[in-house]
């Protein structure tokens, strides 16, 4: 497979499929359900790749070292 395949949106998908499972991307918070349902509907391993803002922090890590 090409390394600009990978690249593209649809990487968790190619993925997943790769290894013979359900894969799907996920950006806005409102799909992630709906997601994790059609993930369990699917009988297959599943991967759900969760886009989050690159200036985010987890709950409780901002005054960790690692952002300082």
């Amino acid at each position: 497979m090409p390394a600009r395949a990978w690249t593209s949106i649809a990487w968790t998908r190619t993925f997943a499929q790769l290894l013979g499972g359900y894969g799907e991307e996920v950006r806005d918070p409102a799909d992630i359900a709906p997601a994790l349902r059609r993930a369990r509907e699917s009988g297959k391993l599943s991967l759900i790749n969760v886009w989050v803002a690159p200036d985010a922090y987890a709950p409780g890590t901002v005054n960790q070292t690692m952002y300082k």
